[in-house]
Parts: structure tokens; C-alpha cells; sequence
């Protein structure tokens, strides 16, 4: 069982919010149709899979999906469409992991979507990670007007990260960019939670692990 809990730090706009939590499995490879990897880059001189064959036998898989709780558009009902500053909300999650999975592999996923009749305006608000073989497997996700607590956001050149630091001495910080590579890692004392960036304006997703539990935000780069 997992314990997913919410905590609303603003008034939100009117929407259908709903809560998942997906179990993923790491390194995960095989023989055969399930395992077997595509690979349209066998051709191709220069690339890292170049001359690896179509497919490939015994790819090792990063991150898969194993379940995704309840559904693929997650669960409606435990947030009110217009949550008020100060809220809390939670959830308990029960799922059986078939023999085969790799306990010590496993990652829960939970996080907060907004969610549309024609799925255009979907959106991931924020997330909570946490590894199945923790302590406790409860996992917190925040909610705020900025999708999340670290600011400024948007920013030119720095965040600050004061408000993740209430139970840890450092913190671990990951930049990632569009297509999803990690192009900034620091650990940032909570002394000074704050971090300096030099990036190309655009969208990133940043990392932030607190005492083997991570929460991920949406940032905003803009020009000075």
C-alpha cells in the first residue's frame, strides 16, 4: 500500500484534479516480442546504436511501467475542482507485484493532473518519487499557483530552494531539458538552498531530492 497525500498552498483556478501513481521497474531486460528492442538507428554510422541489430537482443530497459494506478487518466474525486489554500487531501493505493518484479527495483511515481474532456489542456501539475523498499511509502506532492515551491519561476538566472529544506541537510538538484537529458546536477547545501543558472530561455523540468524523496517542477528560463 501507498499513501499519497496533497497539500494545496494556494487558491486554485476551477478544474478536474486527479491523482495516479505509477509503479515503474528499472533495468529490466529479457529474451523475445517483450523485451527484444527496435532499433531504427542500426544503419546509421555515427550513432550509439549503429550496427547493434534490429533488434536488439537482451536491451536493457530504464524506467519501465508496470502499473498505472487506478487508470491512465487517473482518479477523480479526491480533489474538489476548486481547492483553497490550505487543504490537504490523500489517497491509499493497493497493488500486488507479480513474483517476476524486482522489488528493490521498483519506484512509485504519484503525482497531480489537470484534466480535460478533449485532452488538450492535460497537464502534470507536480509529482512525488519515492523508492518502494523506503521506510514509509507515503508520498507528498505540494500544489501551488506555479506548479510548485521552488522560485523565482520564471527566473533569468537562479532559483532558490528554502522551502524543501524543512527535513534535510542538502539537497540534491537535477536539471533536465526537453527531450530529457540531464544537463545541470548539483547538491546544494540548506544553508544556502540556492542554485545559478546559465541556460538558453525554454522549459525545464527540475529534480529535487530531499532525504531519498524526490519532488519534480516545471521551471520557466527567460532572457535577462
Amino acid at each position: 500500500m501507498a499513501d499519497v497525500s496533497i497539500n494545496i498552498l494556494d487558491n486554485l483556478p476551477a478544474g478536474d484534479y486527479r491523482i495516479s501513481l505509477y509503479v515503474t521497474e528499472d533495468s529490466v531486460t529479457g529474451t523475445g516480442p517483450g523485451y527484444d528492442q527496435s532499433n531504427l538507428y542500426h544503419t546509421v554510422v555515427g550513432n550509439p546504436f549503429y550496427g547493434m541489430g534490429n533488434f536488439i537482443a537482451g536491451y536493457v530497459h530504464k524506467h519501465v511501467a508496470r502499473a498505472l494506478l487506478p487508470s491512465s487518466w487517473g482518479l477523480a474525486g479526491v480533489i474538489p475542482a476548486s481547492p483553497v489554500s490550505g487543504q490537504n487531501f490523500s489517497h491509499s493505493f493497493n497493488h500486488t507485484l507479480p513474483p517476476s518484479y524486482d522489488e528493490k527495483k521498483i519506484s512509485l511515481i504519484a503525482f497531480v493532473s489537470r484534466h480535460t474532456a478533449n485532452h488538450q489542456g492535460d497537464e502534470v501539475l507536480n509529482a512525488g518519487h519515492q523508492k518502494l523498499l523506503q521506510t514509509a511509502t507515503n508520498i507528498a506532492v505540494t500544489l501551488n499557483n506555479s506548479g510548485g515551491m521552488a522560485f523565482p519561476n520564471p527566473s533569468a538566472d537562479f532559483l532558490d530552494f528554502s522551502a524543501f529544506c524543512s527535513s534535510a541537510n542538502r539537497l540534491k538538484i537535477q536539471i533536465f531539458s526537453g527531450d530529457g537529458k540531464c544537463i545541470s546536477e548539483q547538491n546544494v547545501p540548506c544553508a544556502s538552498p540556492r542554485i545559478f543558472m546559465n541556460l538558453p530561455p525554454g522549459l525545464y523540468l527540475v529534480r529535487i531530492e530531499n532525504s531519498g524523496t524526490a519532488y519534480f517542477e516545471k521551471i520557466s528560463v527567460i532572457r535577462r
